[in-house]
């Protein structure tokens, strides 16, 4: 089951699943290089309502909350 990668904790990892958010945000996400079925790793989140690090690809990414959690992940087991 998807879940969005707000929901992972520190250190979790999945595939992406989906981009489930409006059309501007999805195309936004796809041109940093999120897409379906890449492994991704939710890093950590800053203090304050501060970004959340996501490592896709080629790179660790600090994504506002709300952006984050357009992206869908299928967790990985331990």
């Amino acid at each position: 089951m998807a879940v969005p990668i707000t929901e992972l904790k520190c250190g979790e990892s999945g595939t992406l699943a989906g981009l489930d958010g409006d059309s501007a945000m999805v195309q936004r996400l796809l041109a940093m290089g999120f897409h379906p079925g890449q492994r991704v790793e939710r890093r950590e989140r800053a203090p304050f309502a501060g970004p959340v690090k996501v490592d896709g690809v080629s790179a660790v990414v600090g994504l506002r909350e709300q952006d984050a959690a357009v992206l869908d992940v299928e967790r990985h087991e331990r």
